[in-house]
């Protein structure tokens, strides 16, 4: 696990974080100024106990989006729990649409607003019972005195393009940032040819309706 202090290159320099988290600097950087904040024990990714922390970053880092994405639901580490972190623009503090369900939480009081996420987090868990955790991706961000939590519920991990053949393929497997609208195309070939239909039809198979 290359989160795992002894695994980390000696390049990689970090910061203590409520004395449990080490902030880093996310080696395969898509945000500006993009930071991966990595648990110190090898546990797996688990938001439920650890949204207290999300905010209390948003809180320290006001300047920041901090993202959570699930095991199914394009965490790149799912056996290693971590957020990550990137500097605020405009598209990723996007909250619901007609492409994509989101759950959005907004309040003064941080107490308020961990009770309402183990409200939508039971909710969801409803929904999906075989799951260890329901499949979500989480944005959280502090603005004018206000935590603010976006929780895109999620009911496939992949759309069917990733796994498509040859010309059909598109190389897509959507994460928090690509929930809250800013899609992501590892390869050159996949930026060129997706359209809207695509991009419509990917988050179609993957949003999960939920009233």
């Amino acid at each position: 696990c290359y989160l795992c202090e002894g695994n980390r290159p000696n390049e990689q320099l970090s910061i203590s974080f409520l004395k449990k988290y080490v902030i880093l600097c996310n080696p395969f950087p898509i945000l500006k100024n993009h930071l991966t904040i990595a648990l110190h024990s090898h546990v797996p990714q688990r938001i439920r106990n650890k949204i207290k922390d999300m905010l209390t970053l948003a809180e320290e880092l006001d300047d920041y989006i901090i993202f959570y994405n699930g095991p199914k639901c394009g965490a790149s580490v799912p056996n290693h729990f971590h957020f990550q972190a990137g500097q605020k623009s405009e598209v990723l503090l996007q909250s619901d649409n007609n492409l994509r369900s989101c759950m959005t939480i907004s309040s003064e009081d941080k107490d308020e607003a961990l009770e309402l996420f183990e409200e939508v987090y039971q909710y969801l868990s409803s929904l999906q019972p075989n799951e260890e955790e329901p499949m979500l991706n989480v944005i959280s961000y502090y603005e004018n005195d206000i935590y603010n939590i976006n929780i895109f519920p999620r009911k496939q991990h992949r759309p069917n393009q990733y796994y498509n053949e040859g010309d059909d393929k598109i190389l897509i497997s959507p994460g928090a940032l690509d929930m809250a609208g800013l899609i992501i195309t590892v390869r050159e070939e996949d930026f060129n040819k997706i359209d809207k239909s695509d991009i419509e039809d990917i988050y179609n198979q993957v949003s999960l309706p939920v009233f």
